[in-house]
């Protein structure tokens, strides 16, 4: 994800809902039962966002980038 310099990058992505890259988390375990618990909201989630006051705490922080639905339109645009 050429997240190299922002060490610890996670990305949510799923067809139709918003794509979400977070960086510089801290790599321990309170993070990694931290991220299951918002990966689990983002599965949840009709459209895929995630309001920042209802993610777990380590979460608010460090967005990358969010990224519309509609950038899976042009994904096969892109391909063809």
């Amino acid at each position: 994800m050429s997240g190299c310099s922002r060490a610890c990058t996670v990305a949510l992505r799923a067809t139709g809902k918003h794509t979400y890259v977070f960086g510089d988390l801290q790599a321990d375990a309170v993070t990694a039962v931290q991220v299951l618990a918002c990966a689990a909201m983002h599965q949840q989630s009709v459209d895929g966002a995630l309001p920042r006051k209802e993610r777990p705490e380590r979460m608010r922080n460090g967005i990358l980038a969010k990224l519309p639905p509609f950038a899976d339109a042009l994904v096969g645009v892109i391909e063809r």
